[in-house]
């Protein structure tokens, strides 16, 4: 069965989250620090193929500033987002991270990347699920 993998977006690091296979739970899955040598979208994409996994959507957090209205790293971020399905065929979906840093940051501050994925993931699982 296919998974969700949820993506916090940073400039140095990506902090990745899997949804179980059922959709119901979020959890860390990984972080991926930039290197010069290859695009983020790329580094997520061998990650994915490495650890065998099916991909039916990415939920990536769109960093959204006061109002929900879009910022600069929005945009970074949605160009990431772009590629990203471009180089997978994997659809995304953007997902407002307010406050997700904060939050992972209080569960365990040496993994803020991945818990603020598993934040972002959660939310959007726990929406798909309420059915609203």
């Amino acid at each position: 069965m296919a998974v969700i993998i949820g993506i916090d977006h940073g400039t140095k690091h990506i902090g990745l989250a899997i949804s179980d296979e059922t959709g119901l739970v979020a959890a860390p899955l990984d972080t991926i620090t930039r290197t010069r040598n290859r695009q983020l979208e790329q580094q997520v994409a061998e990650l994915i193929n490495k650890k065998n996994l099916v991909v039916e959507r990415f939920v990536i957090g769109d960093p959204l500033g006061l109002g929900g209205k879009p910022t600069q790293q929005s945009k970074l971020v949605k160009q990431f987002a772009e590629n990203l399905q471009r180089l997978t065929g994997v659809p995304y979906t953007l997902w407002n991270e307010t406050g997700s840093s904060f939050r992972a940051e209080q569960i365990d501050a040496d993994k803020i990347h991945e818990y603020s994925a598993v934040d972002i993931l959660q939310a959007y699982l726990d929406f798909k699920r309420s059915g609203i």
